[in-house]
């Protein structure tokens, strides 16, 4: 592990001129911690995260993904190797888009494991008008336990893509 730490800041008001994939928080290695941040208003995604070993605490994460869809507060994803991250005890909430069509897929998720992420513990936390909380893409090995979802659209999303279009 790197023994980097992200701890008690406030980051808001990102991507004024680049409006999507400019984050909060990018992170890649082995063994970050991010913990006490408050990370507000983005128009995309607020965190994003490739390595192994990550520890995401005690942060709050409010109005993110509020001009764009298919985006996470926290995001991580394409990779089966990328395991033991942990998101623990944070309050997300009022998370998403500005778009509400019928027709179109215009979710904002709070945590977002996408295509076959696997080996993280999604616990403790708090999800209060978060959209789709936490979609698992498919994966192994991910645990959501001991979480508090409250007026989220579900609270948790489960596939298993990795065995259907994603095999490959």
């Amino acid at each position: 592990p790197c023994g980097h730490t992200a701890d008690n800041n406030r980051i808001h008001d990102i991507s004024r001129r680049m409006r999507t994939h400019a984050v909060n928080i990018q992170v890649r290695g082995v063994g970050v911690r991010m913990t006490h941040n408050l990370l507000t208003d983005a128009p995309h995604q607020g965190i994003q995260l490739a390595g192994n070993d990550h520890l995401f605490e005690l942060n709050e994460v409010a109005r993110i993904g509020m001009a764009s869809d298919d985006c996470g507060a926290f995001y991580m994803g394409r990779d089966l190797t990328q395991r033991g991250n942990r998101i623990e005890f944070n309050f997300f909430h009022d998370l998403g888009p500005s778009v509400k069509s019928k027709d179109a897929f215009t979710d904002v998720m709070a945590v977002y494991l996408d295509d076959c992420l696997s080996g993280t513990v999604v616990r403790g936390n708090l999800f209060v008008r978060a959209g789709r909380a936490v979609l698992v893409g498919g994966g192994r090995d991910n645990r959501v336990e001991g979480n508090v979802f409250v007026d989220c659209r579900p609270g948790v999303h489960v596939d298993a893509r990795g065995t259907g279009w994603a095999h490959a």
